[in-house]
Formats: structure tokens, C-alpha cells, sequence
């Protein structure tokens, strides 16, 4: 197939597509951060960022609100330190972030699972999150108005069927369609105007039966058979 380009007739703007995943973090530095600016990088996912259970420090829902029984209307209950650098650095960067509002992948799940649990409360999950959009959409809590559209919904909760392999979360696949629902529909009424989308999914490989690994075939036909039983 040939693709011939004529220049002298534009049709509008290519759609940026070298987004990347998580910013260039070194040591809590934003050093190199100037590489995403010069890259002219449009997007960065904010997913595992800062290393291991996101470093304890950065993005995730438990490293900003840290006691889950705590008063998610109160700005105390919140520790947006870490990531309020973050945010900012890639704001100065130019570079938008895209939230995951979730949790990091533990790898290390068959020796002790901590984080990537379905949350005890879907409907306090939510009011969090919504928090954490105000924080950096609206102001709230000495927060900052950012221009921030996209805000997803957990990542990878697909990854495996069986609930005790699974690294991103220890829930049935039922108790994540609740807690999307509970979620979204908390935060499209809340913020009508922002993009609330995800989940981040594993690929759809299973489609065209070239899974990522010969190994993997089962999960990756769940891969798209979760994303069926989600739509």
C-alpha cells in the first residue's frame, strides 16, 4: 500500500498520539522533565508512578487519603504533597497528565496483597476521587485549577480470572462493574465537563489470536471477554 501526502491542501490537525506512561520521575526530581516539553510529549498516564505502590507516595487513592475510615469531606484526611509536585512539574512541562485514579500493581500479591482490594465503600471511593478532581481542578483544599480532562478508573482489573493471581485487583469482576458505575456516574455529575473513562485494560489480543504470550491464551481471551461483560 502506498500513502501519498499532498500538502497543498490541508484537512486539519493528526490527533497527537506520543502520549507516554509515566513521566520521567528521578529520585522525587523533575530534572529531566524537560525532555517531555522539548519532545513536545501531549499526555503522560499517571499509573505506578514513583515505583512500588507508587513509591507511597504519589497518585494513588490510599497514598492521598491514607486512612480510609477518615471524614472524606475534611482536606486533613488528604496528603497531596508528592503529587502536588508532580503535577505541577508537568504542568510547567507542558505535558497533561491523564489521572488513574487507583492503585499501583503489586507484583509481589502471593506473598501479601495490600492496596488492590475493591474499596469497602464504593460510594466514599467515589467523594474521594471527586475530592481529589477539586484539588486539582477547582482549588479545593489549597489545591490548584488545572486544566485536567482525563481521569480514569482503575487499571488492569482484568489481567486474570483467577482473583488470587490477579495484581491489580483482588475482586470479582462483577464488584468492578459496580464500583466503575458507582464511580462514574458519582463523577459525570459532579464534573460533567471532564473526561471520566478507563479502565485501563490489558489489550485486546485475543482479537486478531495473536496473544501477547503462547503462554497466555486464557487470559487473553478474558482480556475480552471482561471488556464485552464491561460495555
Amino acid at each position: 500500500m502506498k500513502l501519498k501526502i499532498d500538502l497543498n491542501h490541508p484537512i486539519g490537525k493528526i490527533k497527537p498520539i506520543h502520549g507516554v506512561g509515566q513521566p520521567p520521575l528521578w529520585v522525587d526530581s523533575d530534572e529531566m522533565f524537560h525532555f517531555l516539553t522539548e519532545a513536545g510529549i501531549p499526555y503522560s498516564r499517571l499509573h505506578d508512578v514513583g515505583g512500588l505502590y507508587g513509591g507511597n507516595r504519589f497518585v494513588d487513592v490510599p497514598n492521598i487519603f491514607r486512612d480510609f475510615d477518615a471524614d472524606e469531606n475534611d482536606p486533613a484526611s488528604y496528603d497531596f504533597a508528592f503529587t502536588d509536585v508532580l503535577i505541577s512539574a508537568l504542568v510547567k512541562a507542558k505535558c497533561e497528565p491523564i489521572f488513574r485514579l487507583g492503585v499501583t500493581i503489586e507484583n509481589g500479591r502471593f506473598i501479601k496483597a495490600y492496596r488492590i482490594f475493591p474499596p469497602k465503600d464504593f460510594g466514599k471511593w467515589a467523594r474521594i476521587c471527586e475530592h481529589i478532581i477539586r484539588h486539582y481542578t477547582e482549588g479545593w483544599a489549597d489545591g490548584f485549577c488545572y486544566d485536567i480532562h482525563y481521569w480514569e478508573i482503575w487499571n488492569e482489573p482484568d489481567d486474570t480470572p483467577k482473583i488470587e493471581e490477579n495484581p491489580m485487583w483482588q475482586g470479582t469482576k462483577e464488584q468492578f462493574f459496580d464500583l466503575y458505575v458507582t464511580a462514574t456516574t458519582h463523577l459525570k455529575k459532579c464534573f460533567p465537563h471532564l473526561k471520566i473513562g478507563g479502565y485501563g485494560a490489558c489489550g485486546f489480543y485475543a482479537v486478531t489470536n495473536t496473544p501477547c504470550n503462547p503462554d497466555h491464551e486464557v487470559s487473553t481471551q478474558y482480556f475480552l471477554d471482561f471488556y464485552e461483560e464491561f460495555l
